[in-house]
């Protein structure tokens, strides 16, 4: 999404924005307490623009539904930020995106009233650093060099679960790990909301049971 214009903020003060959430300019220093409607999850990015490569901190909270960050990550990447924030950096209009390059900071709490704590792990570079450009690193880039995006796309946008199973080990993802994606995307799920628990058939001979209580896997 194109963001709004801040002109009437940034030429009033002299010194560049220290960060970003979406395409509001923040001079004070990073902290998630500052980040609105901040989830369990909340991350500094460090960006640029596509075409000039103009650079832009940018603080997003966590995607909420289904996801984690952490499962996002490992999905797609990055963290789907988007358009960069609207400052006419460069002459070719408001429609392109940013590149993720890192995370510069990642915070976690459990709950409103906890404490924030970073994790250090989800400090890490991003699929359009240069360093990472040259070959697939995400579960997504893995999925299109094996032309698979097409049936990720439709599994996700329909809740096929037993499908996503099926194409996260198609890709090399260990199947304890593959279980826990789906485990964590089916127990706030809109099945799950619906239905006191869920009996899918992910792979011959094996089934799985979710339920609101407790997710569980039996192999």
């Amino acid at each position: 999404m194109v963001r709004f214009s801040y002109s009437d903020i940034l030429e009033r003060i002299p010194e560049p924005p220290k960060w970003w959430f979406q395409g509001i300019p923040r001079y004070s220093e990073f902290s998630p307490d500052l980040v609105r409607y901040s989830s369990g999850e909340v991350a500094l990015i460090e960006t640029q623009c596509q075409q000039c490569h103009y650079p832009f901190d940018v603080a997003v909270s966590g995607p909420g539904g289904h996801w984690s960050f952490h499962d996002w990550v490992e999905v797609y990447g990055k963290f789907g930020i988007g358009d960069p924030p609207n400052v006419g950096c460069c002459g070719t209009g408001l429609h392109h995106h940013v590149n993720e390059l890192r995370v510069k900071e990642f915070w976690v709490r459990h709950g409103a009233f906890d404490d924030w704590v970073r994790d250090p792990a989800m400090e890490i570079s991003l699929s359009e650093a240069p360093e990472n450009v040259a070959a697939p690193q995400s579960i997504d880039e893995k999925l299109a060099v094996l032309g698979l995006d097409g049936q990720w796309w439709s599994a996700t946008k329909h809740g096929d679960f037993a499908k996503i199973y099926r194409l996260l080990r198609k890709v090399g993802i260990t199947r304890i790990r593959a279980k826990e994606i789906v485990s964590n995307w089916l127990v706030i799920s809109d099945h799950i909301r619906k239905w006191q628990s869920v009996d899918l058939q992910v792979c011959p001979g094996h089934r799985v049971l979710v339920s609101l209580e407790e997710p569980w896997f039996q192999c």
